[in-house]
Parts: C-alpha cells; structure tokens; sequence
C-alpha cells in the first residue's frame, strides 16, 4: 500500500541494564522490507529514556515494521528488537502501543511508540 508511516517514539524502559539510564546513548531504528530510518539519541529524563523526535518510512506491502532499540555510544550495540502490526495501524490510521523488545528470546524492555499512517498525496 502507497504511503508513508510516521514512528513517533516516546519512552522507554529497558529491564535490568547493568548501566545507568543516564549513562545510555539510546537511538531507536524503524524498518518496514528495505526502507529505514533512526532517531536521534534520547534524551534522559530522571531515570527516564524519552525521545523528542520521530521517523517517516515509506510502506510498501510489508504487514510488519521492526523497530530495534540500540545503545548509540557501545557501537551499536542492540538492545531488543520488537514488531509492528502495520495491518492494525491502516485499520486505525493511529496507534500508541508499548512495543515489547526482545534479545535472543528473552524481554529487554519496552518501548512506547505512536504510529501513525499518511496515505498519499
């Protein structure tokens, strides 16, 4: 389907971090097939993760969008990575959802993300 997503991440939490939330780098990568973008690196907030920007992505006939939680300042590393219903974002044409991430099966935190669709012009 033509059109574009819009990820707006606004928080996240991440279980056990051996390092402090302040002391995280944290970007966020959307990925719907081949089209990406990322955030810029979040801003803490007392002990909060919390962004003040957002990505666009161009669709295509994807059902899903990954979004990977990385830690920007220890090369990349990644934190979790978690899925994106896009099927239930075109029925709503908005959703705000805390999106699980996971590593190697296990939960590493969570993020709450506000997606949006914008049909073509």
């Amino acid at each position: 389907m033509p059109g574009s997503i819009v990820f707006k991440p606004l928080e996240a939490k991440i279980k056990d971090s051996p390092e402090s939330v302040d002391s995280l780098d944290p970007i966020c990568k959307f990925k719907i097939g081949f089209h990406s973008g990322k955030t810029e690196a979040a801003l803490p907030c007392e002990g909060n993760i919390v962004w003040h920007d957002y990505v666009k992505v161009d669709m295509n006939d994807e059902s899903f969008a990954t979004v990977k939680l990385k830690n920007k300042g220890i090369l990349g590393k990644t934190i979790g990575e978690g899925k994106i219903d896009l099927e239930m974002v075109l029925a709503n044409k908005r959703m705000v959802q805390w999106i699980d991430v996971f590593d190697k099966d296990e939960v590493t935190g969570q993020i709450l993300v506000d997606v949006q669709y914008i049909p073509p012009t």
